[in-house]
């Protein structure tokens, strides 16, 4: 379990839905139950309807310790677990318990986009684009391949500064590329401080 001072990182890449995480991508050959099925199942009281879905009200981070909370999501619609950068989106995050900790929630799409990956055939997923050329060699998610060149430019500085930097670097750099049409998404402590934790 996180300790006091500690720093916490969740970093999560596959499927969205309805700003949910899939976590079986197995369900059917789209990669997610389609939204009868889950109404189906959800009104017949069927609990499999939500077995393959994580979604913000999973996660509660007011039992932890950690001082420093960071989540990464690559995953289409993910804008939706913040509302698109206006709110925490996850509980436990603010508040008495914890009124210096720093966080940043990063999400690879607004709450109304999918996400854009890539793979080895270098087709951009999510537009059905056949790209080619050097610069498309990618693997994995979009933002995620911008996101990680950005970070190694803020070495020396604290998670919470590179991270909030970084993501506006990657950010600025798939605005320039026009076959990436998702827009990433940022909430951020506005004050971090030092969470109290440290100063015992």
């Amino acid at each position: 379990a996180a300790q006091q001072g500690d720093t916490f990182i969740l970093y999560f890449t596959g499927h969205g839905s309805g700003g949910q995480l899939v976590l079986d991508s197995n369900v059917d050959i789209t990669g997610k139950m389609s939204y009868s099925e889950r109404a189906k199942r959800f009104l017949s009281g069927d609990p499999s309807w939500k077995e393959e879905y994580l979604g913000a009200e999973d996660f509660d981070f007011s039992g932890m310790s950690a001082c420093h909370v960071y989540v990464i999501l690559e995953a289409c619609y993910t804008g939706m677990v913040t509302m698109d950068g206006t709110v925490p989106g996850f509980s436990g995050l603010t508040g008495a318990d914890h009124p210096g900790r720093d966080f940043v929630i990063l999400s690879s799409a607004a709450m109304n986009e999918q996400a854009v990956g890539y793979n080895v055939g270098q087709t951009l997923l999510g537009l059905g684009a056949i790209v080619g050329g050097s610069d498309f060699t990618q693997v994995g998610g979009a933002f995620t391949n911008h996101l990680l060149p950005a970070l190694s430019s803020y070495s020396g500085t604290s998670t919470y500064a590179a991270l909030n930097g970084a993501f506006e670097d990657a950010k600025a750099a798939m605005n320039t590329q026009v076959y990436i049409k998702s827009r990433p998404q940022k909430f951020s402590s506005a004050n971090p401080g030092v969470c109290p934790c440290l100063d015992q």
